[in-house]
């Protein structure tokens, strides 16, 4: 039986095309990969991964603002995302949303308000959020802010989506019953920070993702990523904690049913 779920990818992206989509979703299941999670960044992306979770049976979509996309959140594109998560089944929760700091011009105000206002409707619809953060080269403001907002909105459904932040930190977002997810960032050389977390990190608590089209792992990094290649996530965290990989897979995939438990009665 396929196992593996790739839990954060961008199937919807300009940068496949449909036949490149049909061709991995083919390959999927013949390499044990059962769910790919399309999800959505903005909002012409989201129309496109509508179409996308309906051609493929496999596939389902997170939908949300990214926080550079952050002046697109307002009460109409609140109501869309709140009509597609209540009556498409296939829509299973809210991202990728969060705070990005990396560039001098950011503007956090705006940011925090999206972030918040996205993240209370999921908490009003019970549904899992995933969680984009990314900070000023050796900062924390980011993971600070995003802490404080969502214990204040004391959500407990949270993807901490290709996690680079500090073990300090992922045992924080654990406490408040989240989820690290781990990318193919792991394979990198300057990839340390997160070999550490994943050291320090029970298995129960880790989500597998490729982030896909971005992030290729090694051996092929700088390519065009694809949720094929997530089995190089899977042996370099097999590899760290001295595991078979077969424990890694069986271990993660109960952890996304664990938090998306209407996935256990679906069929291949």
């Amino acid at each position: 039986m396929a196992k593996i779920i790739d839990t954060h990818c961008h199937l919807s992206s300009r940068d496949f095309d449909e036949e490149e989509v049909k061709k991995i979703t083919s390959q999927a299941n013949m390499l044990g990969i059962k769910y790919l999670f399309d999800v959505g960044y903005n909002l012409d992306n989201i129309h496109r991964l509508l179409v996308t979770i309906m051609q493929n049976k496999n596939v389902y979509g997170l939908i949300g603002i990214h926080p550079q996309d952050a002046n697109q959140v307002d009460q109409k594109s609140l109501a869309f995302i709140k009509e597609q998560v209540l009556l498409n089944e296939k829509v299973i929760g809210i991202g990728e949303i969060g705070l990005d700091y990396y560039n001098s011009d950011f503007d956090r105000k705006t940011q925090i308000k999206a972030f918040r206002a996205q993240a209370q409707l999921a908490k009003e619809l019970d549904v899992p959020i995933s969680v984009h953060i990314r900070d000023h080269k050796n900062k924390e403001d980011a993971y600070q802010d995003c802490y404080q907002i969502l214990k204040t909105i004391k959500t407990t459904k949270a993807i901490m989506h290709c996690f680079c932040g500090s073990v300090e930190y992922a045992k924080k977002f654990v406490k408040l019953g989240f989820f690290i997810s781990i990318s193919g960032i792991i394979t990198f050389k300057n990839g340390d920070n997160v070999v550490e977390l994943v050291k320090k990190i029970d298995l129960e608590h880790l989500f597998l993702e490729t982030d896909s089209p971005f992030l290729a792992p090694s051996p092929y990094r700088g390519k065009k990523n694809s949720p094929l290649w997530i089995k190089y996530v899977i042996k370099k965290i097999a590899l760290i904690k001295k595991l078979n990989e077969n424990v890694v897979i069986n271990q993660t995939f109960y952890n996304v049913i664990k938090l998306f438990p209407l996935l256990k009665t679906k069929k291949s």
